[in-house]
């Protein structure tokens, strides 16, 4: 196990085909090229994820996987502290946001509750949802980025965008 060894097959900077490689053909691939290394056994598809899609709030349904939006905070509940799965204390706050279609909960934690204000019009990358309490609601994992594509300015009301 020690000395095998991984290839990578990849197109457009994106994992296609990863192949394992056990010593003999790792020696193997060293003596004769690729052409003789290639075997179904060892082959395992790492299958490409397509691009998320860019959706409006009407759009999402318990089945949506991975998608974009683009919608204005609403709403912004005091933030709560609960204990997470493992016994650890994280800051809570439960922000509505809406778009021309309608309007989702988004969950904030910790550092996103005081980077989130009201007013802000928030562009969510590689969302999921989660139905919580009857509920569908925007879940922001590991790989979602959410990013302020505009601060509101309680000075300046902005009227750039009256759906919102």
């Amino acid at each position: 196990m020690g000395n095998d060894g991984v290839f990578l097959i990849t197109q457009n900077d994106q994992i296609m085909t990863q192949l394992k490689l056990a010593p003999v053909q790792l020696e193997q691939l060293r003596k004769s090229g690729l052409h003789d290394l290639l075997s179904e056994d060892y082959v395992t598809d790492m299958r490409a994820r397509p691009e998320p899609e860019n959706l409006t709030i009407k759009d999402l349904t318990p089945h949506t996987k991975r998608f974009n939006l683009q919608a204005k905070v609403t709403e912004k509940s005091t933030p709560r502290i609960i204990l997470s799965q493992w016994g650890k204390e994280r800051l809570l706050s439960i922000a509505t946001i809406k778009d021309p279609s309608g309007t989702i909960k988004l969950p904030l934690w910790n550092d996103q509750i005081e980077m989130v204000s009201i007013g802000d019009i928030l562009r969510i990358e590689n969302a999921q949802l989660r139905i919580f309490r009857g509920e569908l609601n925007l879940r922001v994992g590991k790989s979602t980025m959410l990013r302020i594509v505009e601060k509101e300015d309680s000075a300046h009301r902005k009227a750039k965008k009256p759906w919102i």
